[in-house]
């Protein structure tokens, strides 16, 4: 039991509920997930861009490793296979934390 909405709310921004977890309001009988809850709406979408961020930044740090390894003539397919293992890295990091 969770005694207020703002508890609630840090305990699903925080992550210690997923999307399909039940919940329901004190007043209800009927028990919904947590991800169709209207009063978390909010904090799902949050939830979801610190990973959208992490792939972007990794993308423009491989963009401009193989633009600037272009400008020092170093092998282009050495810089591209360094981004695939480093996108491959993060993209597993992010799916091990889920």
């Amino acid at each position: 039991m969770v005694p207020s909405l703002a508890d609630l709310h840090g305990l699903y921004s925080q992550g210690f509920l997923e999307e399909d977890d039940l919940v329901r309001a004190e007043s209800s009988d009927r028990w919904v997930p947590a991800g169709q809850m209207p009063a978390l709406g909010g904090v799902r979408h949050r939830r979801r861009e610190p990973g959208r961020f992490v792939l972007l930044v990794a993308a423009a740090v491989g963009v401009v490793a193989i633009v600037a390894g272009a400008l020092r003539h170093v092998s282009p397919l050495l810089l591209i296979l360094a981004v695939t293992l480093v996108s491959l890295s993060v993209f597993g990091l992010q799916r091990r934390g889920r």
